[in-house]
Formats: C-alpha cells, structure tokens, sequence
C-alpha cells in the first residue's frame, strides 16, 4: 500500500470520526422569563421536536428573559436579524401593525383562551391581507398567535370588590383602546407600561394595580407584591400576538423542508403554553392564599357593570378600528373574527380539553393549510 492512500485512509478516517455540525444555528430570543407557561409549556417541546425532526441540522441558541430583546425591541430584532424567533405583543407597534391591533380590542369577546388563540391564529394567516401585508413590511412571519387568560386584578392596596373600589386606581392594562375604555368606565386611570415593569410599579407605587392573568402571581412574583387579589371577573383574553414569530430574511434561507418542519410543529407552542398557562394559575391561585395575600371575589354590582360595558362596548368597536387604526371594512373583520371564535367553541368542545386533540385540530384547520413554499416569501 502505497503513501498516498495510506494518506487517504487516515483523512477518511478523520471525517468519518468527526461529528457533524449543525447546519443552522437559530437564535430564539423573547422578553418572556423562562419560567413562564409560554416557555416552558410552549417553546421548550417546540425547540426539542424541531432539533430532533431536523437531525441537528437546526440547533436553537435560546435566551428568554430579554437579555436580546425586550416587549418594545423583538420586532425590530426579528426585522433586523438579533433573533430568528421571538414573540411579539402587537399593541407596542400600533402605526407599524395597525390592523392586527382589531384582534386586541376584541378580548371581551373571546372568553376562552385556547379558542381566542385558534381563532387568531388562523385568522392572521388566512383571513387578514392587510395584516400578512404589514408583517410583510415589517420583516416577520406569522406562525401562530397564543393567547393571555384567566385574568385577575392584583392590587397593592386594599380589595377590589365594589365598582367604587376601583375609581382612582392607576391600573396597568395593554394600552389598547377597548381596555382603556374598560379602565374609564370604572373611573380608574388607564397606564400602560412593559408588562416586565409591572412588579416594580406595584412595588414603587407607580401603579396601583393591574389586570393580569393568574399565573403572573407566581411566574411574575406579583403575589410578593400583592396587597389583594380579585378574582373571578368574567374572563378576558389578549391573543394579539405574532407569537411563534419569525425573521423573514431567516425565513426566506431556510429549505422548504426545515419551513415545513416549523409550521408542522407551532401548534406545540400554542397550545403547550396556554395548556399549562390554566394549569399554573390554580397552582398560583392556591399559593397566593397560602402566602396570606388577600384574595376576594368581586361583588355581583361589579359583575352587572361588567357586563353592562361589554354589551355596550361592542357597537365602539367597530368605529375605533375605523377611527383609529383605519380598519375600512372593520365591521367585516370583526364578523370574521367572531365567527372564528364559534368554529373553535364548539371544535374544541369535542376535544374535552386533550391537549393532543387541540393540537391535531389546530394542524387540520391551519397549519396543514399553509404551503412551505410560498408562505412569508
């Protein structure tokens, strides 16, 4: 045997006995902590399925926390190639993403978490042109919309049981139009500040108050902050989000096979995180009593007005989105939407809460639908 191919053996040898890199490092950066349901419930089986879907040829970088981004820079971050995943609060960026701000003013109207996001979700990608339009522009991808639920009101002070208890109180909400209008219709001051805020404005006294969901008490730490807790408002959600998020020039580098091996598994993300985001708020629920944290129901005079502000409030809709995101067809995007909203109610009433069957309701109603090769190019 000659040298040459004695040579030629031993690099062989060498290439064979080193381990293949990973072709594709993706950064996924959100303002979320990592100990959120959206992280842990969401995002971390939705990283362990793709990386093992695609043989390592993706590998996840991940840094939740805002140590990338914060709520107000993911999509600058996304756009501009920071991070190739992330999650997106559409409110910070009302001139940016303006008719995705309708989705926001319709949480009363959506009661039901998992429902609010599947209709969002689908609602995003197939019924909304002109937000596919801005998303476009603005260099991101939508793959899915989560959404907020099982709302409380935490305040630092006394308790929240009368209508009255509320006037005056400086109360964190979104900042979109329809929860100001919440806000004022109980004579409270409306603030709006990054939820990443929100323990140190109650800490500080800067805020009085905020409407959050139930798991936030322990995820958040607001209980350590709390002086009381309300519960049982009629629910609310918030599923005006580009939740599984993605950088369209990322988007764009990728095969058709890796797009279709991320769309095949966003549902994870979905319904993984709010899945366990109702799950964590009894858990969180229980401990705020037990840490001795003030927690009250609110009185039926505060429910009947309520209610009274949501029968109401549905004819404002309409004309703020006309009014203030000029949403022309606004009126038809709000039937679209609640439309969605009945398809889901009674889907998911079949699925009797199986995590698994929402999810292969999700894959057969959305993202079975959307073709790899085209979508977001």
């Amino acid at each position: 045997m000659n040298i040459q191919r004695l040579l030629g053996i031993a690099v062989a040898g060498t290439l064979l006995a080193t381990p293949a890199a990973a072709e594709t490092t993706v950064r996924l950066g959100t303002w979320l902590p990592p100990q959120y349901s959206l992280v842990l419930g969401g995002w971390d089986p939705f990283v362990e399925a793709v990386e093992a879907a695609s043989g390592g040829d993706l590998a996840f970088d991940i840094v939740h926390g805002g140590g990338l981004v914060d709520q107000r820079s993911s999509l600058s971050g996304l756009a501009d190639g920071v991070i190739d995943f992330g999650t997106i609060a559409v409110n910070y960026h009302p001139a940016e993403l303006s008719n995705a701000q309708l989705i926001a003013e319709l949480g009363f109207q959506a009661t039901d978490a998992m429902v609010a996001a599947a209709a969002a979700t689908e609602y995003f990608i197939f019924h909304c042109p002109a937000c596919q339009q801005e998303f476009a522009r603005q260099g991101i991808v939508h793959l899915g919309a989560h959404s907020d639920g099982r709302v409380v009101f935490v305040s630092r002070g006394d308790q929240a049981v009368l209508p009255d208890d509320l006037s005056g109180l400086r109360i964190r909400q979104p900042g979109t139009p329809v929860w100001v209008r919440w806000v004022q219709h109980f004579d409270g001051v409306p603030v709006t500040i990054p939820f990443t805020d929100v323990y140190e404005g109650l800490n500080r006294g800067t805020i009085d108050a905020v409407l959050a969901p139930a798991e936030t008490l322990e995820s958040f730490s607001f209980a350590e902050v709390a002086g009381s807790v309300t519960a049982g408002f009629p629910n609310a959600t918030y599923a005006a989000f580009c939740t599984v998020c993605v950088g369209r020039a990322f988007w764009r580098d990728l095969p058709a096979e890796q797009r279709r091996l991320i769309i095949d598994n966003a549902a994870t993300v979905i319904v993984g995180g709010i899945d366990l985001m109702l799950h964590n708020a009894d858990a969180a629920m229980a401990n705020t009593v037990d840490g001795g944290v003030d927690v009250v129901e609110p009185s039926q005079e505060l429910l009947d007005r309520f209610h009274a502000f949501n029968a109401d409030d549905r004819a404002t809709i309409v004309a703020s989105a006309r009014d203030q995101y000029g949403i022309a067809d606004a009126e038809d995007q709000v039937a679209i939407f609640l439309d969605l909203r009945d398809k889901y109610t009674g889907l998911f009433a079949e699925a009797a809460g199986d995590r698994e069957a929402i999810i292969e309701i999700l894959n057969r109603e959305v993202f079975s639908r959307i073709d790899e090769t085209s979508y977001g190019l």
